[in-house]
């Protein structure tokens, strides 16, 4: 197999803004799948060149757009050769119209001249008549004037256009095709009868309703976090599926499944909510609107418990790094070593990690003392068109006059200055409200299984019908801010640490309120929740929980 990897580096596109509803996901699983019928397929890559590229064991490269847009129009010539207008300015002269159609787009990622190329588009919406043409698969085109009426058409609209490689539209008409898949729906049972003829011919026998779900969702899992993987710092192979590794992967997952009973859509925050807390309560600040927790670790032994912190982190880490339906599927003994493998990459980049730590402490601190259940959105890569800040903690929590959207993210400061640090926070929570907030509702709806979740009612909460205003009392908006304290050493040396770090984390309290408040005037409505976690050194924390991730990754 020959295979072009000069990557596109650029995390425009699908790497920046990845669907909620994971269309362009299941499209590659449905390739993936492909590999256990289809010998010539040698593997699948995800967010190389285009969305989707299909490398041929004779050396042939498709390349895949998958297009998500809904509306009741079918797809036209003009749609599919629309390019953004370009703007003339006052004296200078009229610019050449711009490139980027879904047709030069396509057309684009042929740029290697030594490899043939084959391209597809993939919709949910069917074509007009007009593109008719290319709904008929390529071996199967015996007449030729639709193609010519087709290429005239196209050339109208596109001019004389080439590849890198020096190929013309005529070339990509004559190697492109189009599929169409109405829904979700519609491949997950293409991909579930793959996965049941394919077990069948190895002589494995799979409960349809329950083993099928459970490979697919681990192999969604996987290509999540392969087309995620930044084209600045990966290389290919890490964005791609093998056949050979996936058809090895397979085989010993049908057997693992044909020998047990799993359960599947259990409800699997419930069985997780008995996990320890990894942080203790010291304090309460504030009233109901604006209230502040004091969380904190003690010593043992006249040392900083930051062992304890380690170990009960490596316990919450299956929720912080495994969507619902992989909780669901995977057995427990697996949980730690799984998400561990996961956290590979967190390893590696120290602001990375430490944003990965942060996010830990908040959402145990969180989980226990709310009995909530998360939307696990961090797992989730927006594809819109577009990327967008959003908030790192998105939990449910029940409550008698409606259940409650708790939104938050995480800071960890070394400094015993805490000044700057609060700025950023105020600069941060006022982004994260104002802009871009209908997208992040739009995202938790679309990303959240309920099938793992209990009852809820916050449907209503993220229905873009709605503003934000008409909920307000049901939004609750958590800051999590760990820092250096003045009081607390790595070894204990202040016996009346406890009463210290009350008042200091009352007195950080009033100064992050107030500067909230400050901010905008628009935050005197909102639901504020600010948990303070004292610290004797983030550092230190930071090396401990690492070195012990390391540890469970050489199990």
């Amino acid at each position: 197999m020959k295979a072009n990897n000069a990557m596109n580096r650029d995390d425009s596109g699908g790497v920046g803004a990845k669907s909620g509803f994971l269309f362009q996901d299941y499209v590659a699983a449905y390739y993936v799948f492909q590999m256990l019928q289809n010998k010539k397929i040698d593997a699948v890559r995800c967010e190389v060149t285009d969305d989707i590229d299909l490398l041929y064991t004779n050396d042939e490269i498709e390349y895949i757009q998958v297009k998500t847009t809904e509306g009741d129009r079918k797809w036209s010539i003009t749609e599919l050769c629309e390019v953004t207008k370009v703007k003339k300015e006052r004296g200078k002269p009229k610019p050449p119209p711009a490139n980027d159609s879904i047709l030069h787009k396509s057309l684009n990622c042929d740029n290697d001249i030594s490899i043939k190329p084959l391209f597809k588009i993939v919709s949910k919406r069917d074509v007009l008549n007009a593109l008719n043409y290319l709904r008929t698969p390529i071996a199967e085109r015996i007449d030729t004037s639709p193609k010519l009426e087709l290429l005239k058409s196209l050339n109208a609209k596109i001019g004389s256009f080439f590849s890198p490689a020096g190929r013309d539209v005529e070339f990509w008409l004559d190697n492109t095709s189009w599929d169409v898949y109405s829904s979700i729906d519609e491949l997950e049972l293409k991909i579930y009868r793959d996965i049941l003829i394919s077990a069948h011919d190895h002589g494995v026998l799979l409960n349809p309703s329950r083993d099928a779900k459970i490979i697919l969702n681990d192999v969604l899992g996987v290509i999540t976090r392969k087309s995620a993987l930044s084209r600045k710092i990966t290389c290919a192979d890490n964005k791609t599926y093998f056949r050979k590794d996936f058809l090895t992967w397979f085989l010993e997952e049908i057997k693992i499944l044909a020998a047990t009973n799993s359960r599947l859509n259990t409800k699997v925050y419930v069985e997780f909510s008995k996990t320890e807390p990894v942080l203790l309560k010291f304090s309460d600040h504030g009233s109901d609107q604006r209230l502040g927790v004091g969380l904190g670790q003690g010593y043992e032994f006249g040392k900083y418990r930051f062992d304890y912190i380690a170990d009960s982190i490596i316990n919450w880490m299956p929720e912080i790094l495994l969507r619902p339906s992989e909780l669901a599927d995977t057995s427990r003994q697996k949980f730690f070593i799984k998400s561990a493998n996961i956290s590979k990459r967190f390893l590696e980049q120290s602001s990375e990690f430490s944003e990965f730590l942060g996010r830990t402490l908040m959402h145990s601190s969180v989980r226990y003392y709310s009995n909530s259940e998360p939307v696990p959105v961090a797992l989730y890569i927006d594809k819109d068109g577009k990327s967008f800040k959003e908030f790192e903690n998105v939990h449910i929590v029940r409550a008698d006059s409606g259940d409650e959207l708790w939104m938050g993210f995480s800071s960890l400061s070394e400094t015993l200055n805490l000044a700057d640090s609060m700025d950023k926070v105020c600069g941060q929570l006022h982004d994260l409200i104002t802009v871009d907030f209908r997208l992040q509702r739009k995202k938790i709806l679309e990303v959240k299984e309920d099938s793992y979740l209990l009852k809820h009612d916050i449907d209503d909460l993220l229905d873009e019908s709605s503003s934000l205003d008409d909920h307000i009392h049901r939004f609750k908006f958590v800051m999590f801010i760990g820092y250096k304290s003045a009081h607390l050493s790595i070894e204990e040396d202040n016996q009346d640490y406890k009463k210290s770090q009350l008042i200091e984390a009352q007195e950080n309290f009033e100064k992050m309120i107030g500067k909230i408040l400050l901010r905008d005037k628009y935050f005197s409505r909102i639901n504020i929740i600010l948990y303070l976690y004292p610290n004797p050194c983030i550092k230190t924390l930071v090396s401990v929980v690492r070195k012990k991730i390391n540890e469970v990754m050489d199990v």
